[in-house]
């Protein structure tokens, strides 16, 4: 018969478990800087394995260590509730009035445990403190969990829910027995042995967190330019893929934009790489503010973007590819004494086909057509034969060196 579980090995065993778990996240915010809150998680399961041993201290008849114990315990709940908001990129309103209440509570187990020799009001309010923290933690998960980061945050959220209720049904049961001292006793071992187990698993969710949005970042610099952080071709293919699914199951239509600079070789050629990089970082988020939410926006290579415009028509297309050709024509760029323009091709779903590739190469046609009827304009693939000419500048003015 196995011999039962006794609370010094539960307390070395949820130190160890703590202590790994601060040192691989340790790891992981030195390699892994981008990462906002995993040092904090770190530090909170430190501070989790100095509570252990400060229990583990305790048993020898040394109450304050006892008392410290409980003081680091809920100060990590309370780092983990600040770690969360800050890799949840929150500003959760209530992260100061808990850290008072937590304080107020720290102060208060102090200040109950000296004259008494009865330890049950320390331990209530160690106790509810610690309850609340937990209740809290759980509910901010749930309210502010990213949608690419649902399933680790929910099961994170659920364990904190799950231990916070545990935990006041202790507190409701030690109230019931006036304290009495055989009745905490009793809840010792179980308490003890459901902390570790949370411990454990709440090490496991974190790592899940982290690995998760290492998957996110690396999804993204896979599918982003490096240069503009538009969309590159293959995550394009990808959106438009999706879309194409969506339009089958919902119907509708989408239009495809695409527009190339003008004469942008000769601006590299004149005034070097460095400011040919310079302007399509410009264009590419004059890009972005002048199209919808939920429009896409991708950089296919070179000086040539396109933009995906979901439950677009072709008129709604022409107003928005108008209005960019404009913003571009307008950019300026400390320095960098050039004006450059843009030539655009317009094709829509229904007219010009119904697949990703097929709207693509119209538009592209279009464009084509468009740089050599004269450039700074905006062609419908529909009708190549009617060329509107802007009023205005040339494709590209060098205003000096």
């Amino acid at each position: 018969m196995s011999p039962a579980l006794d609370l010094p090995t539960m307390f070395a065993t949820n130190a160890l478990v703590s202590a790994i778990g601060g040192v691989i996240l340790l790891l992981v915010q030195r390699g892994q800087t981008n990462l906002p809150g995993v040092g904090l998680w770190a530090a909170g399961r430190f501070i989790l394995t100095a509570a252990c041993f400060s229990y583990f201290i305790g048993l020898e008849a040394n109450r304050s260590g006892i008392i410290l114990g409980m003081v680091l315990v809920v100060t990590s709940v309370l780092v983990d509730y600040f770690a969360y908001a800050r890799y949840m990129g929150r500003r959760s309103r209530a992260r100061w009035p808990l850290a008072m209440a937590t304080l107020l509570g720290i102060l208060a187990i102090f200040i109950l445990a000296l004259p008494r020799p009865n330890p049950g009001p320390t331990l209530a309010v160690f106790i509810a403190v610690n309850a609340a923290l937990n209740l809290a933690t759980g509910r901010f998960l749930l309210l502010y969990r990213p949608p690419d980061l649902h399933g680790p945050a929910t099961a994170i959220a659920s364990l904190h829910l799950v231990w916070g209720v545990l935990t006041l049904a202790r507190l409701v049961f030690l109230i019931s027995n006036d304290f009495d001292v055989g009745a905490m006793a009793s809840t010792n071992t179980a308490s003890m042995f459901f902390a570790s187990f949370h411990a454990t698993c709440q090490t496991v969710g974190l790592l899940w967190l982290v690995v998760a949005r290492l998957q996110i970042n690396l999804r993204q610099k896979a599918d982003t330019d490096p240069l503009t952080g538009l969309l590159n071709r293959r995550a394009l293919q990808t959106a438009f893929e999706s879309l194409e699914a969506r339009l089958r199951a919902d119907g509708g239509g989408f239009a495809v934009i695409i527009f190339d600079l003008d004469h942008f070789k000769r601006l590299n050629d004149e005034y070097g790489h460095a400011a040919g990089d310079a302007m399509l970082v410009a264009v590419a988020s004059t890009t972005r503010s002048s199209t919808r939410p939920g429009d896409v926006q991708a950089r296919l290579g070179g000086e040539e973007f396109c933009i995906v415009l979901p439950a677009a028509g072709l008129g709604e297309a022409l107003d928005i590819a108008e209005r960019l050709r404009l913003a571009i024509a307008g950019l300026r760029l400390p320095d960098l004494p050039v004006q450059i323009t843009a030539s655009f091709g317009v094709a829509s779903s229904g007219a010009h086909g119904q697949d990703g590739n097929g709207l693509i190469r119209a538009a592209d046609d279009a464009l084509y057509c468009a740089k050599r009827n004269g450039r700074n304009h905006v062609q419908v693939a529909a009708d190549i034969s009617l060329i509107q000419r802007p009023e205005g500048p040339p494709s590209l003015i060098l205003t000096g060196k």
